[in-house]
């Protein structure tokens, strides 16, 4: 039987989701309060009152809700029963499909979680039973839990089965359920069911059963921001989390507390750095199967080879989100261990794309705030590569023709084709008010730093060790605060404004690029698979084979999912 203590917490949850139902459930809460066993609360035998689990089966085209005959009460209901010893509620509530429904229906259906934990109802009714005579049942008050599942059309029900003809099941309005009284509530839940939050959890739960690989290990570096919940909620579900590091320069605190209540292990090591190593070291030490690290920006790239040595073939390959960090493992030669690469895929374009206009955006703001404005500046970008050339895009739109520095000739070429100005370095560096640095190669050094025109802005679209060099610098030029994410640098030279430290002013604001970024997180988690099937198969894997990308069978099946998940009009549009 599910445990008193976890029914408690789960209770527990579910209020703080529904606070104003506190009086419909007080009998439950005390129940709960003042049982000695889970069995007082679940099973039949209960006097007072005992959960009962229930399935709600909504049909996305059409917005209708499925329900079966009750001989006992004369009407049709959604499946729904009592628990058994060693069930949880959504146990259950699958379980009663399984009584009412032919198990090839049931298998086209998608649960749908109302929360971050997969056994919170959306709902939790309280209604009275008559008594029984027959059965010598007394009066008493069923707590039913109930848990929404989506089909996508009602023909996908068959009438041609055994099951159809004994239960009769009819398809009825949600305007039907908001006449009967123990389901007032839940209407209006299900009509609030589209929202982002639950299409992420949609998106990874059709990942996840998607996905074939063997359970392994993971260590992951994350941006601690509030859309990385879902993403890493899902990661420990389909691989032994073992970690998270976080990147110090984006972390937003209520998403970190929220990480540390739901049991997530973060880290907070520096890059390159003896706690990192140890860090992870040990994690891999202690895992229970091979271990698989999830990397943005090339945080394991300087220590691989050295975590190799260390752990042998218990570590089995690395993850890169980043053309920033990309070139960090290319510098590797040989590949100590596989590594799989989402810099380059067509996937992360969209994300890349829309990373360049949050760029523009933050900066827009924080100039603002200083008294400048974006529209009459002379703006220039350093690197023309996805997100570069998406800052300049972003400019062109807003009336503003940018400058572009690009060492490649093609993309000079292509920076001029799309009404950009190509320049040479030093005179761009000293003609720009507004200067977005995206090469990811520590563009700016002290001798480019002295070139910048008076006053210039300088932003970066990653982190500041990547993109610029330091050194020397503060022995040369004084600091002086003018916002909270805007230095004045002033020199023999000349003066200039560093934006957030020289780190990505996107993340000030969320840095939101919508729900295109969990295409790439999507290509991460079925990478982990691919990885597993290498390890496998040894023979398949030559350390001078090059940095390896998904293949297109899995990158296909996450565009046609993330299209289905996020594209769709809703349940009442």
């Amino acid at each position: 039987m599910f445990k008193l203590d976890e029914l408690r917490k789960l209770m527990q949850r579910y209020m703080e989701l529904n606070a104003d139902e506190k009086e419909r459930l007080s009998l439950l809460e005390k129940i709960l309060e003042t049982s000695k066993d889970s069995q007082e609360v679940c099973l039949r035998s209960s006097p007072i009152g005992h959960i009962t689990a229930s399935a709600l089966i909504v049909c996305q085209e059409t917005s209708r809700i499925l329900l079966v005959k009750k001989p006992t009460w004369s009407q049709h209901l959604q499946p729904v029963g009592h628990l058994q010893e060693d069930e949880t509620p959504l146990d259950a509530a699958n379980r009663h499909l399984t009584w009412r429904l032919d198990l090839g229906f049931i298998r086209k259906l998608e649960y749908i979680q109302s929360d971050l934990d997969p056994l919170i109802p959306i709902d939790i009714d309280a209604h009275s039973v008559p008594a029984n005579i027959a059965d010598e049942e007394p009066g008493h008050t069923h707590f039913d839990f109930r848990y929404v599942f989506f089909v996508e059309d009602e023909d996908m029900l068959s009438k041609d089965t055994e099951m159809y003809r004994k239960h009769d099941p009819q398809w009825y309005g949600l305007d039907y359920l908001k006449r009967l009284n123990s389901f007032s509530k839940v209407f209006f839940k299900i009509q609030n069911l589209n929202t982002p939050q639950l299409k992420r959890r949609r998106f990874y739960g059709h990942l996840i059963a998607y996905s074939t690989s063997p359970r392994v290990s993971t260590i992951a570096v994350a941006h601690i921001i509030p859309d990385v919940t879902d993403y890493l909620m899902a990661l420990r579900r389909c691989s032994n989390l073992l970690g998270v590091i976080a990147k110090p320069k984006s972390i937003d605190e209520d998403t970190k507390s929220l990480l540390l209540d739901k049991g997530f292990h973060l880290n907070f090591s520096a890059r390159n750095s003896r706690e990192q190593f140890s860090f992870v070291s040990e994690q891999i030490t202690n895992a229970p199967s091979p271990v698989v690290l999830l990397d943005i920006g090339g945080w394991f790239s300087t220590q691989l080879k050295q975590l190799v040595d260390t752990h042998g073939d218990k570590l089995i390959g690395v993850i890169e989100d980043t053309e920033n960090g990309l070139p960090k493992y290319e510098q590797l030669k040989p590949l100590p261990t596989p590594v799989f690469s989402a810099a380059r895929s067509p996937l992360k374009d969209n994300e890349d794309f829309l990373i360049g206009q949050s760029i523009v955006f933050s900066t827009d703001a924080l100039l603002r705030e200083c008294g400048s404005l974006l529209q009459y500046s002379s703006c220039s970008v350093l690197g023309y590569g996805k997100v570069g050339s998406s800052i300049a895009h972003h400019l062109l739109m807003r009336g503003i023709k940018p400058c572009v520095y690009e060492v490649d000739p093609q993309l000079q070429l292509k920076a001029y084709n799309q009404n950009c100005d190509v320049l040479p370095w030093h005179r761009l560096l000293a003609n720009s008010d507004v200067l977005f640095s995206a090469t990811g190669n520590q563009a700016l050094k002290l001798p480019d730093f002295r070139s910048l025109k008076n006053g210039c802005y300088v932003a970066s679209v990653t982190s500041s060790d990547d993109e610029f060099d330091f050194s020397f610098l503060t022995s040369e030029y004084s600091e002086e605060t003018i916002t909270p994410y805007v230095r004045r640098l002033t020199g023999e030279h000349n003066y200039f404004h560093l934006i957030c430290d020289g780190n990505a002013p996107n993340f000030i604001h969320g840095a939101v690029v919508g729900d295109f970024i969990q295409l790439v997180r999507a290509e991460m988690l079925l990478s982990i698979a691919e990885i597993a099937s290498i390890a496998e198969n040894k023979s398949a894997y030559n350390k001078n084979t090059f940095i390896q990308s998904l293949s297109q069978e899995n990158r296909n099946h996450i565009a046609k999912l993330w299209l289905k998940i996020f594209t769709d009009r809703g349940l009442l549009d």
